[in-house]
């Protein structure tokens, strides 16, 4: 991986192996000088914190459950993070959740994996490790993981070229029009400055629908988020993740 930027796949196999998984990559990232996030949900990041030790003070550790899933805002996140780097290269590891989520939640996750890929990222100074269970993908979802992964971690035999890779995915479903709006469809114009009140327009809708919580930019702490207030405080997130063991004794 050294001296190139990486978007990899790494399949594991059931829950009990996610944090070996993880935690594989994560000292190798270390033991490269490499700056480290992981976004898992918190369970997750309970068990790689607890296998990491005091090894996870140099880790930044971001729980999902509370930033949110929406993987625009897991963007945002990772440019915040490797924006705010002092000149080392940065390597994210997130385990990606499909199972459980329905189709549109599943297809916006893949569009943010094939954004990843987009020419106007290769700038960026961060690669990253995708974890996924392929215990709970079906066929459908193991090919869209091959699809918007340049490459794919074999935990034996070391990483190859996926063959299902497909470099131009996300020209290809942004250049997809959009279906016209139904007719009775609720509508607010918005200009500068009231971006807060068009997005608590549309939460208040989407809930008023009773559509999927999910959809409606789970966990968001704020209008802006946290990152965006403070983009240069990684440094102080690091080793944040309170563990089980400190949550028993609040």
């Amino acid at each position: 991986m050294e001296g190139a930027r990486v978007h990899e796949a790494f399949p594991y196999q059931g829950r009990d192996r996610f944090p070996g998984s993880c935690v594989s990559v994560v000292r190798e990232g270390l033991e490269r000088d490499e700056r480290l996030i992981v976004l898992a949900a918190q369970d997750e990041i309970d068990d790689v914190q607890d296998a990491l030790g005091k090894t996870a003070d140099d880790v930044a550790l971001v729980a999902t459950d509370e930033h949110g899933r929406n993987p625009s805002r897991i963007t945002t996140l990772l440019h915040s993070f490797q924006s705010a780097g002092d000149g080392r290269p940065s390597l994210g590891v997130q385990a990606t959740a499909l199972a459980g989520r329905c189709a549109a939640a599943q297809a916006e996750v893949l569009l943010g994996e094939h954004m990843l890929n987009d020419p106007s990222l290769r700038s960026w100074q961060l690669s990253m490790i995708c974890l996924y269970d392929i215990a709970q993908l079906d066929e459908r979802a193991a090919l869209s993981m091959r699809q918007c992964h340049p490459t794919i971690r074999d935990g034996r035999n070391g990483s190859a070229a996926s063959p299902d890779y497909q470099p131009d995915g996300a020209a290809t479903v942004l250049a997809t029009p959009l279906a016209a709006p139904p007719t009775d469809a609720l509508r607010i114009t918005a200009t500068s400055g009231h971006l807060g009140r068009a997005r608590a327009f549309v939460r208040g809708a989407a809930g008023a629908l009773r559509i999927d919580p999910e959809r409606r930019r789970p966990g968001a702490r704020s209008e802006r988020s946290h990152h965006e207030q403070h983009p240069l405080r990684w440094r102080a997130r690091r080793g944040r993740s309170v563990s089980r063991k400190q949550r028993r004794r609040m």
